[in-house]
């Protein structure tokens, strides 16, 4: 009887540590998210140019690169069900441009004559619509953020339905 209790110990501790770290997880990728918006609502509001431009640029992509990150090793040392994405390991396509490899081809990069025209803008504005909604599955009301009790399967759908486009995806939704 005593290593039956035991054992019951150690499993609903292990139980426990498993689910702080989801929690914790959980926040991390959320707050990845929002300051991911922040950044992006910057570009929008504040337009800035030249080498302040490339400054902003480069703070939004070191939050993708926090995000894919969160995401990667969650999956590596939290759970195996959290899924890979290719929107933030593919985003610097999205900033810095992808080539086709034929003529006019590809997403030209963001801000190329060192200010952000309106269509620039319109992508940006798409990007922040797919990592809003992503954000707003993972809200909570009564936290005021992330809902700590988000499960891995709603995690999975939050993940499919906002953030697994690939660049010239959330490029072309910026057009339609």
């Amino acid at each position: 009887m005593m290593v039956l209790s035991i054992f019951t110990y150690l499993y609903f501790q292990d139980a426990r540590e498993e689910e702080r770290q989801w929690k914790l997880f959980i926040n991390r990728f959320y707050y990845s998210v929002d300051q991911s918006i922040i950044r992006l609502d910057s570009l929008i509001d504040h337009k800035p140019e030249g080498e302040v431009l490339k400054e902003h640029i480069h703070r939004l992509n070191e939050e993708f690169t926090t995000a894919h990150v969160t995401l990667e090793n969650g999956n590596h040392y939290v759970s195996d069900r959290i899924p890979h994405t290719r929107f933030f390991r593919k985003a610097p396509g999205y900033l810095y441009g992808i080539s086709s490899g034929s003529e006019g081809g590809g997403v030209p990069p963001l801000a190329e004559d060192q200010r952000l025209d309106e269509q620039e803008i319109n992508r940006l504005k798409t990007l922040r619509s797919y990592l809003s909604e992503a954000k707003s599955d993972m809200y909570s009301e009564e936290t005021g953020q992330e809902n700590p009790e988000m499960t891995k399967e709603a995690f999975q759908k939050m993940i499919n339905d906002h953030l697994d486009q690939y660049p010239n995806e959330i490029y072309l939704d910026g057009y339609q």
